[in-house]
């Protein structure tokens, strides 16, 4: 226990305030038939890198930029990089070096791997993510050109925000005809499974969809996740956000959305070599504030910047006082009950919560109808964070026949009566067989006294063999008796 002791503290150390490297993928239009554009995986792309920002310890955005988002995300469009196998093997060849740089000064490097883009079967059953019209990341060339070169990182974060059948609200997914089994076998391939400092957060199983909001410009499962790495997930208010807190949080959004094919699937894959990794920290994010509240009373609260572009929502438990991290380059409301407030960042370096303003951040609606009224309805804090990890770890009772354990008792009682009685014939006939056996020794010493021997060692063996059972078995039958 103290050398495990000592290996968590030096893993704590390693890692407290080690901004993560950040690979971002983003594929709208791939250029293929049958496999219509998506709005926004470009911006999920876009919004992992500049979720961390100039704290991160180096960026490598892979997407193309629609007007749109060019728009939105002006300081990061001229970082963008080309859609292109070679492209990422690149960066990823960059990255490695850094990263086996930063591993021989002895520091513990993570890297966060964010795709978002179509997913498509091919007639074998394999998964694969479309670049372009020629190159595609399947689940094999996605280990081996993206998860295999940076291995030596401390922990890599995959975040995979795809989906495998055709439509509703914007679906990322052009299908064709394909057993399920065959797809979670391919998943299997990029599983923390084969590497044990891997974790994976998924967006949607075999058989789900995953869905893009048109009035927020994000994938539904990406602007969740993002959310939650704000600081909303923190249940214990460590200043860190988990595996555990981040997967309950994502399921606690999705809770109270009726549609079934609109609500996210979460399938979260801690490393296996840290039961509970973090997944996000204060010290990560970008140059932020923080803001600190009970906002239980407000129901459901949206963060949003004076463009009109979502930040994060959350409905939080009574008594329960998150501190969200957000950022401080632009002006923020927080949205609750038809009204915005002002946030204002105070002398002390916290934001405060300004009075009810009108609508500054444009008419666009926040969801969809199928969205609106169920995602983030469902309270989250401490409690239902407690209650998701139980939920996972400890296993139900079974259930307790009365009836059978009275029987039982009555069963064993019976059991040990019978082989006490044995036991009390087989000494007696021990004692038997030894006193006629010590007569003939005294007198004749001779063959049919050593088969006398023989029976008496036999009967007290058997004697002391039923002694043994009698007592187990009124043992167990009182402890039948005593739970009936």
């Amino acid at each position: 226990m103290i050398a495990a002791a000592l290996t968590a503290l030096v893993t704590s150390l390693g890692t407290a305030g080690a901004a993560p490297y950040v690979i971002a993928i983003g594929v709208n239009d791939p250029g293929r038939d049958r496999v219509a554009p998506l709005q926004f995986a470009d911006d999920d792309a876009a919004e992992a890198v500049a979720l961390f920002g100039a704290r991160a310890k180096a960026t490598y955005l892979h997407t193309i930029l629609d007007r749109d988002s060019r728009e939105r995300h002006q300081a990061l469009a001229p970082a963008a990089r080309p859609l292109t196998l070679q492209a990422v093997r690149d960066s990823v060849a960059d990255l490695r070096s850094r990263i086996d740089a930063d591993v021989g000064r002895g520091e513990s490097p993570q890297v966060i791997v964010w795709l978002a883009g179509h997913g498509v079967y091919d007639d074998d059953g394999h998964i694969s993510v479309p670049l372009n019209r020629d190159e595609r990341l399947t689940a094999t060339s996605l280990t081996d050109i993206l998860i295999e070169p940076l291995a030596r990182a401390h922990r890599i974060h995959l975040v995979l925000d795809t989906c495998f059948a055709g439509g509703l609200l914007g679906s990322r997914a052009q299908t064709e005809s394909v057993p399920p089994a065959e797809v979670e076998r391919a998943f299997a391939a990029i599983s923390p499974r084969r590497f044990d400092n891997v974790g994976v957060f998924l967006g949607s199983t075999a058989s789900t969809r995953s869905f893009e909001w048109t009035e927020i410009s994000s994938g539904v499962f990406s602007a969740v996740l993002r959310a939650g790495m704000r600081g909303a997930a923190d249940a214990d208010g460590g200043g860190t956000v988990r595996y555990s807190e981040l997967s309950a949080f994502a399921t606690a959004a999705a809770e109270g959305v009726r549609v079934p094919e609109a609500r996210p699937r979460v399938r979260a894959l801690s490393p296996r070599l840290e039961g509970d990794a973090p997944i996000a920290q204060k010290d990560w994010l970008g140059d932020t504030a923080t803001l600190r509240g009970d906002f239980a009373s407000l129901g459901t609260v949206h963060i949003l910047d004076d463009t009109g572009r979502w930040l994060l929502a959350s409905h939080f438990e009574p008594g329960f006082v998150p501190e969200l991290w957000l950022p401080k380059d632009r002006a923020l409301f927080l949205r609750a009950r038809g009204q915005d407030h002002a946030l204002v960042v105070e002398a002390g370096g916290a934001f405060a919560i300004g009075p009810a303003a009108p609508h500054a951040t444009g008419t666009r609606s926040l969801m969809s109808d199928a969205l609106r009224t169920g995602l983030f309805s469902a309270t989250f804090g401490p409690t239902y964070w407690r209650g998701y990890r139980a939920a996972l770890t400890v296993p139900a009772p079974p259930a307790v026949d009365d009836a059978g354990t009275e029987r039982g008792a009555f069963l064993a009682f019976g059991l040990a009566g019978a082989a006490g009685g044995a036991a009390a014939v087989a000494g007696l006939c021990a004692v038997g067989a030894g006193g006629t056996w010590w007569a003939f020794t005294q007198e004749h010493r001779q063959v049919p006294a050593l088969n006398l021997l023989r029976n008496a060692t036999v009967l007290v063996g058997v004697g002391l063999g039923h002694v043994v059972v009698a007592t187990a078995l009124a043992g167990t039958a009182t402890v039948l008796a005593v739970a009936e």
